[in-house]
């Protein structure tokens, strides 16, 4: 199991009433005094329908990174929807192709392995992850800030000489974590919302308050579960800043987790500034140039024009 520094202390996190506040639910969240409170979310959250055991052996297939080529285009060629999907973005203007991609096994080519197990991936959560409405959860936001962060996350990755398709994948599944809790506990899920917008608190601390962890350590532990890879799993960890790790044997996955805290924070400076339209043309705030240590300005256009054809996959 992924040994998790703890989370940073979270300053002027309110205190919060879960009972006073939210509607009583038929499973109450695991709390601070359970032994393994993230590890008994994962137990229920593979009692649910959507984790069914198919889902959950078509995740562990695609976290390998020695899946063939052929037995990726085999999976996704039983799923029209997926297969209709990664045709669009391999027929999108990012890739410039001269010719129609017609075929699932010719649309993996284009796109590469890794990139095509990202989106696939993508894909089958889309398909089968969606909370009850009363969760107050936005599937549509939540999507496009993951697809947000992987294009970013890329991005930066391609500009630093470090792997962009391992990057790409973590930007996909960062936030599974917030996804997994507003499957589990819809109404509480929302009462979480509710209170950061009344208390304009850390999104981390409100968390460790209502649920006895964050999002980011359940993310972590629930593709740990899937048996993705240490340093992605580690990256969703970490990818709001408040774990660090002194781990210079595997220097890798520090990289993984620097370029992940750059793609979220983009992805939400995206939504807060307005959306895509123009984004190559603002000027991102200087917290985000100090992430990326680059020059932002040239990076933009390269992470819109992505974007795209990332967003038009999703709208297949």
């Amino acid at each position: 199991m992924i040994a998790l520094p703890p989370a940073s202390p979270v300053r002027g996190a309110a205190s919060v009433d879960a009972d006073a506040n939210a509607a009583p639910e038929r499973r109450a969240p695991p709390g601070p005094a359970d032994a393994d409170p993230v590890g008994a979310a994962i137990g229920l959250l593979n009692r649910l329908p959507a984790f069914s055991p198919g889902f959950v052996a078509s995740m562990r297939e695609l976290a390998d990174d020695n899946v063939s080529l052929a037995a990726m285009a085999s999976g996704v060629e039983s799923d029209p929807v997926l297969t209709l999907r990664l045709l669009r973005v391999a027929n999108s203007p990012f890739f410039g192709l001269s010719r129609r991609v017609d075929s699932v096994h010719d649309a993996i080519t284009v796109l590469g392995l890794m990139n095509a197990r990202a989106l696939i991936v993508a894909g089958r959560a889309m398909d089968s992850l969606r909370p009850d409405p009363s969760a107050d959860f936005d599937l549509d936001a939540f999507w496009r800030h993951s697809l947000a962060c992987a294009a970013a996350s890329e991005c930066l990755a391609l500009r630093r000489g470090l792997p962009a398709t391992r990057a790409f994948l973590a930007g996909i599944v960062h936030d599974v974590g917030e996804l997994a809790t507003a499957l589990l506990w819809p109404e509480r899920h929302r009462a979480v919302r509710a209170a950061r917008r009344a208390a304009a608190v850390d999104k981390i601390g409100i968390e460790h308050q209502w649920y006895g962890f964050d999002h980011a350590e359940l993310g972590a532990r629930l593709v740990e579960h899937w048996r993705f890879p240490v340093d992605l799993c580690r990256a969703v960890a970490g990818h709001h800043g408040t774990r660090q790790w002194d781990d210079t044997a595997q220097p890798g996955s520090l990289r993984l987790v620097g370029l992940l805290r750059f793609g979220n924070a983009y992805a939400t400076w995206i939504e807060r500034s307005g959306g895509i339209d123009g984004l190559g043309e603002r000027e991102p705030p200087a917290d985000l140039a100090e992430l990326a240590d680059d020059d932002l300005a040239s990076l933009g256009p390269r992470i819109e024009r992505r974007l795209r054809a990332l967003l038009d996959m999703v709208a297949g």
